[in-house]
């Protein structure tokens, strides 16, 4: 025969319901803008070959800071290998970089503007004399940002309106003598520069905090090589791009599972959850 429990069992069982409740929604809440509101350029990069107007990640070039951007039209993909061509003069051997580009692949000597993400997984090395003065270190978690005679930039485009948070860093791949800047909108956020004064001149962070942004405005990433000889010009991008605050449908889910606590909280004392009123075995009632 089955017995009813007594008002401990039940209050223990509501609070048992309760936290695996709470816990259940705090964890998708968490989920929610784990998932949703980090951008990151190099994870992100477009490796289609196509860009199109207001995507969230593309590549271009100015010939100002906030001057007019423009797509680098041209897509290839080169591998390492024995071809004694400079695209393909590489290391190790098989590794792959996908490049947009205006004139010249990879390091944008020619024609004004390059840019690359290394899809090997290790670093791809170019030796001296290969592709420029100086070898090429090119690690696979940075984007390859080649200048040349003007400046390249990596464009985030904001998908909606919030507020974001904004770090990372520039890193020189050769002996880049070049200025470095984060653009929010059309107002320059962050300015810093590689001398070119020796190889491999290590990383240059940048955080750029609580940015309030429309749909459609723009984060920029730029190299302007115009400092410098372009032949070592060759910079590293590393760049996220996180929501501050969870979107509309993150604060409902976690609205919703604070109500159900409190709900449950009170089922503990009040009559209308029936712990002061149980049916004894008889059938008779207890206050």
């Amino acid at each position: 025969m089955r017995h009813p429990l007594g008002p401990p069992a039940r209050a223990s069982r509501r609070w048992l319901t309760a936290r695996l409740l709470g816990g259940l929604v705090s964890a998708l809440f968490v989920a929610e803008v784990a998932c949703a509101t980090l951008y990151d350029a190099v994870a992100d990069f477009n490796t289609t070959g196509v860009q199109t107007s207001g995507a969230t990640w593309s590549y271009g070039t100015e010939t100002a800071v906030n001057g007019v951007f423009r797509f680098l039209p041209n897509f290839v993909s080169v591998s390492c290998g024995p071809d004694p061509t400079p695209q393909s003069a590489c290391q190790p051997a098989g590794a792959t970089v996908l490049s947009y580009f205006k004139g010249s692949p990879l390091v944008g000597y020619i024609g004004g503007g390059a840019l690359g993400k290394n899809m090997s997984g290790s670093t791809i090395i170019y030796p001296r004399g290969a592709l420029a003065d100086n070898t090429v270190v090119f690690p696979a978690n940075v984007l390859g940002m080649g200048p040349g005679d003007t400046l390249q930039v990596t464009r985030w485009t904001a998908p909606a309106a919030g507020e974001f948070q904004v770090t990372g860093f520039f890193q020189d791949l050769q002996a880049a003598s070049v200025g470095l800047y984060v653009v929010v909108n059309g107002e320059q956020a962050f300015a810093s520069s590689f001398s070119g004064t020796a190889t491999l001149q290590g990383q240059i962070p940048f955080a750029v905090y609580n940015l309030r942004l429309l749909a459609g405005n723009t984060i920029d990433f730029v190299v302007d090589g115009r400092q410098g000889g372009s032949d070592d010009d060759l910079v590293g991008l590393s760049a996220r791009v996180a929501v501050g605050i969870p979107e509309p449908t993150s604060w409902i889910l976690f609205t919703s599972g604070l109500l159900i606590l409190v709900a449950f909280g009170r089922c503990s004392r009040d009559s209308w959850c029936g712990a002061r009123h149980v049916r004894s075995v008889n059938g008779s009632r207890r206050g």
